[in-house]
């Protein structure tokens, strides 16, 4: 008994792990001419392989610091591998008019859980999100 209360997972995790799925990614186009590299990474990502795709966006993110797409992907590939501390300045990073901006409050928001605080986590302003909102608010529900 006392192993169990010493071993399992605090309600944060516990949280995570009911709510967290990995982003499906972007459409790959074989035989596409576009950027090869990304896709390359891309394909990596959906295969699982988070860590390789990872290294890959990082190399083309020093290339294009401000590309808002490697940055999501960057965060999404490290949450993915349970690195909440290595996704959220990715995910704090993109700004308001990026596409990825809602994803990646959701994701910040689960980071945050996943990294231990949840008052960071209850103060992101998601509660309103028609795609995340509900989720959101049952969780900090929760967490009260």
């Amino acid at each position: 008994g006392a192993f169990w209360v010493l071993t399992r997972p605090s309600a944060n995790e516990r949280l995570f792990a009911q709510h967290f799925e990995a982003d499906p990614g972007l459409p790959v186009a074989m035989g596409a001419s576009g950027d090869l590299a990304f896709s390359d990474a891309m394909v990596a990502y959906k295969l699982g392989d988070y860590s390789e795709a990872r290294a890959k966006w990082a190399a083309l993110l020093l290339a294009d610091p401000g590309n808002d797409t490697l940055a999501f992907y960057i965060g999404s590939a490290a949450l993915a591998m349970d690195d909440a501390a290595a996704a959220v300045p990715f995910f704090e990073n993109l700004h308001a008019g990026s596409t990825f901006h809602d994803k990646a409050q959701w994701y910040l928001f689960l980071a945050y859980l996943k990294a231990g605080d949840p008052a960071k986590a209850k103060a992101l302003p998601i509660d309103d999100s028609p795609v995340y909102g509900e989720r959101a608010r049952a969780i900090k529900a929760e967490l009260e």
